[in-house]
């Protein structure tokens, strides 16, 4: 069985985990089952983060979590969320616009530091062809 790795946003791209040899797995916490609505109210957090922070360091099958903050409070559980648990965290930072190519710049920086943080966990560098099938894959796994 392929280990997995748990994250937290869209903007963490499933191919490049699973080009690393690594099972993606997007979690959509529950706020509600989590008991964390009224907590995080009260502790002034932010709801859905909170809930992905508990709910991914119960993810006994994972390798690690990757966080993609991008506001305070998530960027905050993510420190947090690094010393309350064994599991290795990975905070992968997102440009706040696309439209320069320093943005586009700043991303692959950052999508290759994740490279890094998978390779650490159990994965295993990509070569160019098994990334571009599985990008493919996915690509056409989006347009059904």
């Amino acid at each position: 069985m392929t280990p997995s790795l748990v994250y937290s946003s869209p903007f963490v791209p499933a191919e490049w985990i699973e080009a690393h040899g690594l099972t993606p797995v997007c979690l959509t916490p529950s706020i509600e089952s989590n008991g964390v609505e009224s907590d995080g109210v009260r502790q002034g957090v932010c709801p859905f983060a909170l809930a992905f922070s508990r709910e991914a360091v119960n993810q006994t099958s994972s390798v690690g979590i990757v966080f993609a903050p991008l506001c305070d409070q998530m960027r905050r559980l993510a420190d947090i969320t690094s010393g309350n648990t064994e599991l290795p965290v990975f905070a992968l930072h997102v440009p706040r616009t696309w439209q320069t190519p320093e943005s586009l710049e700043f991303y692959r920086d950052e999508l290759k530091r994740l490279g890094k943080f998978l390779v650490g966990v159990g994965g295993q560098s990509p070569s160019n062809k098994t990334l571009a099938n599985i990008m493919l894959r996915c690509d056409a796994e989006r347009k059904r």
